[in-house]
């Protein structure tokens, strides 16, 4: 194109010229051509061009031409280059003479800007609103000034927006920055997007599940028409706004409901609202009608009422141990509910439609009772095994009193007298009669036995099947003095010498009876006889009374065994009784001040082939009833089968019923040791480690009230038996235990494993395992999440309360003989409903 627009501009010069006279003869068109080797060119870089006048028969002729620029006033050039500094479009023009004739042509030649030397982007602002174009330039120059084209740069924007027509954009806020770069050159500039003006809000909560005294985080957002986030003022409030805490944005709900949370620009032009909010923390206001706590029943099944209602919620659900309970409108609900002997924990759960419960923990003492000051029949059990009244035997060792023999023989123990008598009447009875009479003694004797002395005694007692003690009771060693004064045929006479035997043989049957909670022994059968009986009797009586016929071996010998048949049957049966009498449980014991008596009276026996069984009626009571709760109905009885006691290789079996346990623990309730008072130092507790807990708490005082009595029953885990303790009030006080300081009331119930372990003194300890604790916060909150955070405290507690309470209840003393024990004790339950703790050892 370039190179037809330069001949064309040749032919019209050379034209214009002939006609014009310029040069050219008639006929002979000459014309200018220009041509320029680099076109376009580049500015301040040399191009080279030739000239030439063509249009003549012989071919182009070279000329020297003079050039000029219409845009650059002095262009540099020579015979074949020139050099541009200015960019743009050049008009050059040439000129020349020849032949006389001036030539002259006029051709385009484009110059290029040189290489870049400075890259400048400018904006028309350094903050623009969002949507609205802001308008940006570029300028690129190369050493002389020439400019390019912007379009040759590269135009970045970060974070990318569109650019139209140099124009930048956003709809979105924030910091930007636009890079241009061309070959080596960058220029960078920054400007922001503004929010535009707030045409909608919105309010959110961080928390919508919110509870009683929790707090939630307002968000107020203002949009522009982009949805871009934009400040501005805004207002907060709730409806209602009673019990409600605004500090800026945070919420505080003190009272429970349902609460609207309201939002709105400072002009109030804008509004947003969130809710209802349910603040609804506390389960139902749950109450136990019946039963009442402490509730002691001779029933097996019952009825639990009550009423459950909530103001926010409403009730849902109530349950007794699971079992759901028909609340009415009016939020009356009853259950029937069942029970078992002992202890039975009844917990009322009472939910509210927001999910909340209401616990109430509570326990009923179920059973038959005895009255208090009652006996308990039988109580206890005392068993002796034929090998155990070995040891009895060991008792009779001087159950013979000699003084008392001795006064029993008659003295004289013998004494007679043969006399002949003769009479006459020498009147033969006329007047009357004058009888003379005379008499002859044959012989006149009195025997007298005296000193009377053993070595000891022997008692042997065998249990028959036919419900009495053979007994055989020894005299070991009898002796004794005699001495004899008389006359034969009136000759006067005196001897002495002694009597004696190996022994003397007492065999009765003891047959032991109860009367009246007294122990009887009546002795039947009774006899005696001798072994080796001597009667040194080799003196002038023998002749004597040998000679008139007198067998005074068997009168002496039957005196000597008479009178000791007689001790026997009077001394044995009392020893027999006063043994198995002396068992008995000590007469008064004291504990934490207060004297407890323990009785125990004799209502059966029995004797088998293997040993005596004896029963007793228990009586347990304390001095002073201390306790606010009444002693009716009593201590729990359960109609327990006796235990067949006689086990093989025991000397004694002590049975306790249950019944005497519950006995004794019902007299320890009664008399207030369970009603205990400690510090935190008794407890040994650091209040630093319980302000972890308890953080506003500065002293720590516990008191407990025991609303039922301790029970014993027959054990469900591995011990012999479980312990129960129902509605064992626990307050914690701040400091002094006054009502104005009291921090915590809860309820408490236990089971436990309970062994009864034997110790030095004889008695019998409570050692507790296995331990299960029930509870109930009534005060200061109930039916709060607070109450579960309570009792997780209160677990922690407990195990240092149990010694406490284990130590209240005492040591239970082992039924003994009057100076025996009961040693190496094994601990068993027998019996068909496992309602006896039997002891088997040795007495000792």
């Amino acid at each position: 194109m370039m190179g037809r627009a330069l001949l064309t501009t040749a032919l019209l010069f050379g034209v214009w010229g002939c006609e014009n006279g310029l040069g050219f003869g008639k006929g002979n068109v000459l014309q200018l051509q220009v041509e320029f080797a680099e076109n376009p060119a580049v500015a301040g870089a040399e191009s080279g061009y030739t000239a030439n006048l063509t249009g003549g028969g012989d071919g182009p002729i070279p000329v020297e031409v003079e050039l000029s620029s219409d845009i650059e006033l002095d262009l540099e050039h020579d015979d074949d280059s020139l050099v541009a500094f200015l960019a743009g479009t050049h008009g050059v023009t040439a000129t020349t003479r020849f032949d006389e004739s001036d030539y002259e042509t006029t051709v385009e030649w484009v110059v290029a800007p040189g290489a870049a030397i400075s890259l400048d982007l400018t904006l028309e602002d350094a903050a623009t609103p969002v949507g609205q174009p802001l308008a940006m330039e570029l300028e690129i120059l190369d050493w002389w000034g020439n400019a390019h084209a912007p379009e040759v740069a590269t135009v970045t924007v970060d974070p990318e927006a569109p650019v139209l027509d140099w124009k930048v954009s956003s709809t979105v806020p924030g910091l930007y920055t636009v890079t241009a770069e061309f070959e080596e050159l960058v220029d960078t500039e920054q400007f922001v997007v503004l929010s535009g003006t707030p045409v909608t809000m919105e309010l959110t909560l961080s928390d919508m599940d919110l509870e009683l005294h929790e707090t939630t985080v307002a968000e107020v957002v203002f949009f522009d028409l982009y949805g871009n986030t934009v400040d501005a003022d805004w207002l907060l409030w709730t409806d209602p706004a009673d019990d409600v805490t605004i500090r800026h944005n945070l919420i505080t709900f003190d009272a429970e409901g349902n609460f609207m949370v309201y939002a709105a620009s400072a002009d109030s032009a804008l509004m947003d609202a969130v809710g209802p909010l349910h603040i609804d923390s506390t389960g139902p206001d749950l109450g136990v009608v019946h039963p009442p706590r402490g509730h002691r029943t001779t029933d097996t099944s019952d009825t639990a009422t009550g009423t459950a209602v909530d103001e926010w919620s409403g009730v849902s659900e109530v349950s007794v141990n699971g079992e759901i309970c028909p609340v009415d409108e009016l939020g009356n609900w009853e259950c029937p509910v069942s029970y078992d002997f002992g202890m039975n924990i009844l917990q009322t759960e009472a939910t509210d439609g927001d999910g909340n419960p209401t616990t109430d923990m509570r326990a009923a003492l179920s059973g038959n009772f005895e009255p208090y000051g009652d006996g308990v029949d039988p109580g206890i059990m005392a068993r002796i095994n034929e090998s155990g009244f070995d040891v009895l035997e060991g008792m009779a060792s001087g159950f013979i009193d000699t003084s008392t023999i001795a006064s029993a023989i008659p003295s004289p123990v013998f004494y007679d007298i043969s006399q002949w008598q003769e009479c006459f009447d020498p009147c033969f009875g006329i007047f009357g009669g004058c009888e003379f009479c005379w008499t002859v003694t044959w012989y006149e004797i009195a025997f007298y036995l005296q000193n009377f002395s053993i070595s000891g005694t022997e008692l042997d007692i065998d249990p028959k099947a036919g419900g009495y003690l053979d007994t055989m009771a020894r005299i070991l060693d009898p002796y004794m003095d005699w001495y004899a004064s008389g006359s034969v045929i009136g000759i006067g006479y005196s001897s002495s010498g002694y009597v004696m035997a190996d022994n003397i043989q007492l065999d009765m049957d003891l047959t032991p009876s109860v009367s009246g909670g007294q122990l009887n022994v009546a002795a039947s059968n009774v006899s005696g006889s001798t072994t080796n009986f001597d009667f040194d009797l080799d003196s002038w009586v023998y002749d004597v009374v040998q000679f008139f016929g007198i067998n005074i071996d068997a009168i002496v010998e039957s005196y000597m065994v008479d009178a000791l048949v007689n001790m026997a049957e009077s001394e044995v049966p009392d020893l027999v009784n006063d043994a198995l009498s002396d068992l008995e449980i000590a007469e008064s014991f004291e504990m934490n001040g207060q004297t407890y008596h323990l009785d125990a009276l004799p209502s059966a026996v029995s004797v088998d082939e293997y040993g005596l069984t004896l029963e007793f009626a228990s009586y347990v009571t304390a001095d002073s009833w201390l306790i606010a709760a009444s002693p009716d109905p009593g201590s729990l009885v359960y109609p327990y089968t006796p235990p067949a006691l006689g086990s093989a290789g025991t000397q004694m079996e002590l049975a306790l019923g249950q019944d005497f346990l519950n006995q004794v623990f019902f007299a320890l309730w009664g008399g207030g040791l369970l009603e205990m008072e400690q510090t935190h130092e008794d407890l040994g507790l650091d209040m630093d480690d319980l302000s972890l807990f308890l953080p506003s708490l500065s002293a720590l005082t516990v008191q407990t009230q025991a609303l039922l009595p301790p029970v014993a029953v027959p054990g469900t885990g591995t011990a012999l038996l479980d312990l129960q303790i129902g509605d064992l009030e626990l307050s914690l006080f701040d400091g002094e235990p006054i009502e104005d300081n009291l921090f915590l009331r809860v309820y408490v119930s236990l089971i436990a494993g309970l062994e009864l372990e034997a110790t030095a003194q004889n008695t019998l300890s409570a050692v507790l395992s296995d331990i299960e604790v029930y509870f109930d916060v009534v005060a200061p909150t109930d039916g709060t999440r607070y109450t579960a955070s309570t009792e997780a405290f209160l677990e922690a507690l407990m195990p240092l309360l149990l010694p406490s309470l284990t130590d209240s209840l005492g040591e239970i003393p082992v039924p003994d003989f009057a100076g025996f024990t009961l040693g190496a004790l094994g601990m068993t339950l027998e019996g068909p409903e496992s309602g006896f703790l039997v002891a088997s050892g040795d007495l000792q």
